[in-house]
């Protein structure tokens, strides 16, 4: 009887490892994470690597490019191999850079001197034309800058704001006494 009692409470504790298991799954899927203080959910915090460009859209006119430089990289075709390249490297450099700091310094210290050495803006000298599909990059950026929708932001972002009219509860005068006229028709 007491192994029956030991087997259904390591099954329990299985099926509760399992369901919270399911829960961090689904958060993760979600984009949040469970805060392991109070069990609850939290929103993931924004990477810090990306805190520089929320301070740039809090300005005014700038939050207007910064969108329409997100919505042009949204739809760029280098965007998914990139993002594909920064997780891989991420993944790669992450562990070596817990384990070993040092190592990691020497690398980018080491890749700093070969560019130095290989000086690689000398070659640009040495291509005549731009890379092949650059230039349809620049054309489509110019678009979307200059579309009138893009353009009417702009002018709204910068456009000193008209002062409101003079009302009678701010004034506590009827409008044609502001003007200096008599309150009686003559």
């Amino acid at each position: 009887m007491n192994d029956i009692a030991a087997t259904s409470q390591r099954i329990a504790a299985a099926a509760d490892r399992l369901a919270l298991s399911r829960q961090r799954l689904r958060l993760a899927m979600q984009g949040r994470q469970a805060s392991p203080q109070n069990g609850g959910v939290t929103a993931r915090a924004a990477t810090p690597a990306l805190a520089w460009l929320e301070r740039l859209k809090s300005v005014p006119g700038l939050n207007i490019v910064v969108d329409l430089l997100n919505g042009w990289w949204a739809q760029h075709p280098w965007r998914v191999p990139t993002v594909l390249a920064a997780e891989a490297i991420d993944a790669m450099v992450q562990p070596v850079a817990k384990r070993h700091p040092l190592v990691l310094v020497l690398g980018a210290a080491t890749l700093g001197a070969l560019i130095v050495v290989s000086r690689p803006w000398r070659w640009l000298r040495r291509t005549p034309a731009p890379p092949a599909g650059v230039l349809p990059q620049l054309t489509s950026l110019l678009k979307t800058l200059t579309s009138p929708l893009a353009l009417m932001a702009l002018v709204a972002a910068f456009a000193p704001k008209s002062p409101e009219p003079n009302s009678t509860a701010a004034t506590g005068q009827v409008p044609n006494q502001a003007a200096g006229a008599s309150p009686t028709p003559a």
